[in-house]
């Protein structure tokens, strides 16, 4: 599917030694792709810097609330599964008010479960950021 929509992937963040260095596509079985993980989230961004980062670390605000604005302060828009995101205002409003003061001066628009950059903002047109909102 990446490949047919002309996305290339540029590198994953994992939390073991073992895995650190290594070829994304090795350990995803599919063969080398010359993207590489790495255990330093922020240098991987600067040095990458990717149109969307696809979160799959967690599940809680607890766990994404930091991953998150890493991404946002370098203007990265944010794909995220961590479930208490689709009603953190109800139950982390502190950190996702946090992360909404964060998304907003950069364009992003928010809703309850995703927001949506304006489109051409960069070279995904049409990337969605997660980031939980109020009423825009």
């Amino acid at each position: 599917m990446l490949q047919d929509k002309g996305a290339v992937l540029v590198g994953g963040v994992c939390r073991s030694e073992e895995k650190d260095g290594k070829d994304l596509g090795e350990l995803a079985g599919i063969g080398a792709i010359g993207a590489h993980v790495t255990r330093d989230a922020a240098s991987l961004l600067d040095t990458t810097n990717p149109d969307v980062v696809v979160m799959t670390i967690a599940s809680y605000m607890t766990d994404v609330k930091e991953p998150i604005l890493l991404c946002l302060r370098r203007g990265i828009n944010v794909i995220s599964v961590a479930e208490e995101l689709a009603y953190s205002w109800h139950t982390s409003p502190v950190d996702t008010a946090e992360i909404d003061e964060c998304a907003r001066p950069m364009g992003f628009r928010s809703s309850l479960a995703a927001i949506r950059t304006p489109t051409g903002s960069r070279s995904f047109p049409h990337s969605w950021v997660w980031c939980t909102g109020r009423n825009v």
